[in-house]
């Protein structure tokens, strides 16, 4: 099975919470015993809108399972959630490596070097996420407005006077508000 074929992991649910948890409720959440665990996890967490937490999940399983594609696609993922774009290509040039018929993983990779001014690059891995599967004008239109952010000075995340950071754009996001709390996840 390809990423771009990819269920979600046993024990995620891909619907939105009704509730976010409390930082609280989450550092009580029980800890994983296996790379799988930290994973199932990881992916909940960036459900959530919690990708800080999700990096730390994902690099315990990646330290437990440093071969596993999809580890390193999410962590990448992640990376790229929170601007960290250098370490984002680094995961996802390892999931190539491990997978490389994957377009999510070129399509994400693009995006990262698009955010990094590297177009060369960004156009290369469009080609081949199309080749794999990717819908060329959805990839090529994030591609062009993270260039045309870049390109006009403004930073892809804004930060906002309280030291937070998001996308600049209005589409919900549990982070945001709008949704409550939730239980952890079961068997995590």
């Amino acid at each position: 099975m390809t990423m771009n074929e990819r269920r979600q992991p046993e024990g995620v649910s891909g619907q939105v919470p009704d509730h976010v948890p409390t930082d609280a409720e989450l550092d009580a959440w029980p800890v994983p015993e296996s790379a799988q665990g930290y994973f199932r996890r990881g992916i909940r967490f960036a459900q959530l809108g919690f990708p800080d937490r999700a990096i730390k999940d994902f690099e315990e399983a990646a330290a437990r399972e440093p071969a596993n594609a999809e580890i390193q696609y999410n962590l990448g993922t992640a990376h790229l959630a929170l601007g960290m774009f250098e370490q984002a290509l680094r995961n996802f040039d390892l999931a190539i490596a491990l997978m490389p018929g994957s377009s999510d993983t070129y399509g994400n990779r693009a995006v990262a070097f698009a955010a990094l001014g590297e177009p060369v690059q960004s156009k290369r891995d469009v080609e081949q996420a199309v080749r794999f599967g990717a819908d060329r004008a959805r990839l090529e239109g994030i591609v062009r407005f993270v260039m045309a952010r870049r390109n006009m000075g403004h930073g892809l995340l804004e930060t906002h006077a309280d030291g937070t950071r998001d996308h600049g754009h209005e589409l919900p996001h549990p982070r945001w508000g709008g949704f409550g709390r939730t239980e952890p996840p079961a068997g995590t």
